[in-house]
């Protein structure tokens, strides 16, 4: 069993911590994330945090497509290798099992030509969520619950698990939404009843604007940047609820130049997500009148660099 194994190939590492994370705990965990690394083919990096009188150890890993996963895990009292053995195997077997449901995703995409590309991501909150997007791209964060049972499902029938997966995808239509859509729907998918994921109850506004840099956001990166950057250009990508002519979000292009302090604004794709019709405008007419409400004065340009 995975367990038995990783606790085998980490014992000597793990017997050291013995529930006690001691001076020499950088030099454990290096040692530790290189065998896991030439093993199992995923790199983490633990550290520790102490918050009064608990210590949380944290990981931090990247997934087969270059995304930076983390979790944090309290360390339990004289349990400290039981502790991250259960949180390695869960590190391990969820990757392993969001793989084949991304590829699930994908061979069924193939075949229907669905326009949205979804990523479905490891996660450990409380609710499922959305992270990076765009009008071509979602992102999914699992909830640890949603993460715990599509690991369950792996550790029970892991040779069948992709056509389990597959049926749930295909009987959903995953995909074949807007993003308005996909969220308003998300807890009916069969998909993700299958795995117990639900998404976050917080307006839509917030759930698409959360995990994605929004406006002051982008000023206080080009006011950091400018400290120490005279030239050069940079590119960010902003999201803003705009609520003149209705409630839109728009996803707009920041582009910076540190040599001659300006920054240019454009809206991605020209389009526009209208929250009360759960829709996506692309008429001309508002999406100009949106791309003035949100471009940048002279004076807050100007703000921006000299602040």
């Amino acid at each position: 069993m995975l367990r038995d194994d990783i606790l085998s190939l980490c014992q000597d590492e793990l017997v050291k911590l013995g529930g006690v994370l001691d001076d020499n705990r950088d030099e454990l965990f290096n040692s530790l994330s290189s065998k896991i690394e030439s093993e199992y083919n995923i790199s983490i990096i633990f550290s520790t945090i102490n918050r009064g009188s608990c210590t949380y150890i944290t990981y931090k890993f990247f997934d087969k497509y270059g995304t930076l996963c983390k979790a944090a895990f309290k360390l339990q009292p004289d349990s400290g290798a039981d502790t991250m053995v259960t949180n390695l195997v869960a590190i391990i077997t969820g990757s392993e099992a969001i793989e084949i449901l991304n590829d699930a995703y994908d061979k069924y995409r193939a075949s229907t030509g669905s326009a949205i590309d979804i990523r479905y991501q490891w996660g450990r909150a409380v609710d499922c969520s959305i992270g990076a997007w765009d009008f071509s791209n979602i992102t999914v964060k699992l909830s640890a619950k949603a993460l715990d049972k599509l690991i369950s499902l792996y550790t029970s029938s892991q040779s069948s698990l992709g056509l389990k997966l597959s049926g749930a995808i295909e009987e959903s239509e995953v995909g074949k939404q807007n993003i308005v859509e996909f969220i308003r729907d998300f807890d009916t998918f069969p998909i993700h009843k299958m795995l117990d994921a639900e998404i976050s109850k917080e307006p839509t506004k917030d759930i698409l604007s959360k995990s994605m840099l929004r406006p002051d956001d982008a000023k206080s990166i080009i006011r950091d940047n400018a400290k120490s950057m005279t030239k050069g250009t940079q590119s960010l990508l902003v999201v803003r609820v705009v609520s003149q002519l209705g409630t839109f979000i728009v996803l707009s292009n920041w582009k910076v130049d540190y040599g001659d302090k300006t920054i240019i604004t454009s809206i991605i794709d020209d389009k526009a997500i209208d929250l009360e019709s759960a829709s996506i405008v692309t008429s001309y007419s508002i999406i100009s009148r949106i791309e003035q409400v949100i471009k940048l004065s002279k004076s807050d340009i100007a703000e921006i660099f000299e602040a």
